[in-house]
C-alpha cells in the first residue's frame, strides 16, 4: 500500500491552533486546491471544536481586500460589494462528525485498497484524500477558500458563509444562529433576506464531488473534489443541522 501523509504532525494536539491558511495560485489550480484541503483537513474540527478552523479561515479571508468579513460565534461569513445586481451564496460546514480511526487525514495514491471502488472507479489514476470530513464537506470548504482569494471580479456578487455545528442538533447550528441575528449578512439567499433566492446547489456524493451552481465559478478538478456549474435552487450548505450520531459513519 502506497499511501502519503500530509502535514498533521505526529502527537500534536489536534485541537490546537493550526498554521495560517495559504493559497499559492502561481501553480496550478489543481495544486492550490489540493493545497488548500490538506490544510484544512489536517485541522481536527469535530462539532464542538471547529474554533481553531474557523480562526483561520476567518484570517485568511480578511487577508483579502476584495472581501467584508463578519464573524458571529464560530461562522465566518464573507461577501463583496460591487453592486452586482443579483448574489450567490456559498454556504458550507467546517465541523465533522466524530473520528474513528480516520484523523490525521492523508492522500492514498492510486490502487491503494482503502479506496472505495466506486470513487476509484470514477477516478481512475487519481489520488484520494482519506480521513474525517473529505466527503462532509472539507472539500467543499477549499473549493469555496478557493473561489474567495481568487474570484475578484465575478459576474455576480459572492458571499461566502462558513458555518460551525451542522452535525449536531439544529439549535446549535451555526449558519441558522447568523441568519436569525444578521440576515443581512445573508442576503439574496433566505427567506429573512425578503428577496428571491439566488439559483445554487451544493451537493456532494460519494467520490466527493461539488456542485456549486453559480455561473461565477469555474470547472476545478482536484483529486476527488471537483467545482462545476449547475442550475439548481438554492440550498445551504447541505442542511440546517441534524440530531448527532450514534455511529458515524466513514467520509
Amino acid at each position: 500500500m502506497t499511501t502519503t501523509t500530509t502535514m498533521a504532525a505526529a502527537g500534536a494536539d489536534p485541537r490546537s491552533a493550526i498554521a495560517p491558511i495559504t493559497c499559492d495560485t502561481t501553480g496550478t489550480r489543481e495544486k492550490a486546491l489540493a493545497s488548500l484541503l490538506e490544510q484544512i483537513m489536517d485541522s481536527y474540527s469535530v462539532s464542538d471544536d471547529e474554533k481553531p478552523l474557523a480562526d483561520a479561515v476567518e484570517a485568511f479571508l480578511r487577508s483579502k481586500p476584495h472581501l467584508t468579513v463578519h464573524r458571529h460565534g464560530d461562522t465566518v461569513v464573507a461577501s463583496t460589494s460591487l453592486g452586482r445586481p443579483r448574489r450567490v451564496v456559498l454556504a458550507g460546514h467546517l465541523d465533522t462528525v466524530p473520528v474513528i480511526d480516520n484523523f490525521p487525514p492523508r492522500w492514498l495514491a492510486p490502487g491503494d485498497p482503502l479506496i472505495r471502488e466506486d470513487v476509484a472507479a470514477a477516478h481512475p489514476g487519481e489520488r484520494v484524500m482519506w480521513g474525517r470530513g473529505a466527503t462532509d464537506m472539507k472539500a467543499s470548504d477549499a473549493v469555496f477558500l478557493y473561489l474567495a482569494a481568487t474570484l475578484v471580479d465575478p459576474q455576480y456578487d459572492l458571499t461566502y458563509v462558513f458555518y460551525d455545528h451542522e452535525e449536531v442538533a439544529a439549535e446549535k447550528n451555526g449558519l441558522r444562529k447568523v441568519a436569525e441575528a444578521h440576515p443581512d449578512w445573508l442576503p439574496g439567499g433566505f427567506p429573512a433576506s425578503g428577496q428571491p433566492p439566488v439559483p445554487l446547489a451544493i451537493s456532494r456524493s460519494s467520490a466527493s464531488r461539488l456542485t456549486a451552481a453559480s455561473r461565477a465559478a469555474a470547472t476545478a478538478p482536484c483529486g476527488s473534489t471537483w467545482s462545476r456549474t449547475g442550475s439548481r435552487r438554492i440550498r445551504p450548505g447541505h442542511g440546517w443541522g441534524r440530531t448527532p450520531f450514534t455511529r458515524p459513519p466513514m467520509s
